[in-house]
C-alpha cells in the first residue's frame, strides 16, 4: 500500500472526529496462527500445538526448529494460508459491528507484504467487513507506529490499539492511547495497558474506555 493511499484513508478516518478503535488483523480479527498450525499439521502429518509458538519468528517456529519444514518453504506457508479464507476469531464480526454501532470508528491496521495485502482485503470482503477502513502499514520496523503517529497528527482520536505482535506493542506502548495486547504464547513479556484473549473480553473493555473518556469532545 503506497503512503499516498494510506494518507487518504487516515484523513478520512480522522476527519470524522469519532473515537477510533485500531485493530490488527492477524490473530486479533483473523484466527491466523491457528490456521497456520492446522495447515502444517495437515500437510506434514504432524500434531503441533499453538502453544509451542513461543517466538514471533519464522526461524523459531517449532516446525522449522525441528527440521520438519525447511526455512525457505516455511516463508511461503503464511502466504499460502493468507490466500485462503482464514476464519475470523469467535465473536470478531459481532464485536466490530458493535463498536461501530456504539459511535466509534474502526480502522484495520495490518503489516503484510504486498503479495498478501489483497488477500486480507478479499478475506474481509467475504466476511462482510470490506467497507471498514483498511491500512497496510509499511513493511518495515516501526511501520505501524508511523501510521498511528500520522493518524494522531491529523487529529485522529485513538481510543485504543489492539495487537498481538510483540514488536508492534513495544514500538507503540508510550504513544498515549490505550494499548491492548491480545495474549499469545510469543508475547508474554510485551508491554500493554490491558491483556485480553477473547472478543468477549474486548467489548467490555471498549465500553469501559468509551465511557471513561466520554467527557472528551470527539466532535
Amino acid at each position: 500500500m503506497r503512503w499516498h493511499d494510506i494518507e487518504i484513508v487516515l484523513r478520512h478516518v480522522a476527519m470524522d472526529k469519532k473515537p477510533i478503535v485500531v485493530l490488527d488483523l492477524d490473530d486479533v480479527v483473523f484466527d491466523t496462527l491457528t490456521a497456520i498450525v492446522n495447515y502444517v499439521n495437515e500437510t506434514y502429518g504432524k500434531n503441533y500445538s499453538l502453544h509451542l509458538s513461543r517466538r514471533w519468528s519464522i526461524a523459531h517456529a517449532p516446525w522449522v526448529k525441528d527440521g520438519t519444514v525447511p526455512f525457505a518453504e516455511a516463508v511461503w506457508i503464511f502466504r499460502k494460508v493468507a490466500k485462503q479464507m482464514i476464519p475470523l476469531r469467535e465473536g470478531a464480526k459481532k464485536g466490530i459491528l458493535h463498536i461501530i454501532e456504539s459511535g466509534a470508528n474502526v480502522l484495520f491496521l495490518t503489516k503484510r507484504t504486498l503479495y498478501i495485502e489483497d488477500a486480507a482485503k478479499e478475506n474481509l470482503a467475504i466476511y462482510g467487513l470490506g467497507h471498514i477502513p483498511f491500512v497496510n502499514a509499511p513493511f518495515e520496523k516501526g511501520g505501524k507506529e508511523r501510521v498511528l503517529r500520522r493518524l494522531r497528527q491529523l487529529g485522529g482520536n485513538i481510543l485504543m490499539f489492539v495487537d498481538d505482535g510483540p514488536h508492534n506493542l513495544e514500538e507503540t506502548h508510550r504513544m498515549g492511547f490505550t494499548l491492548v495486547k491480545w495474549d499469545m504464547p510469543y508475547n508474554k513479556t510485551a508491554p500493554a495497558d490491558f491483556v485480553i484473549s477473547h472478543w468477549r473480553d474486548l467489548i467490555p473493555l471498549f465500553e469501559y474506555l468509551l465511557h471513561k473518556y466520554s467527557h472528551l469532545s470527539f466532535a
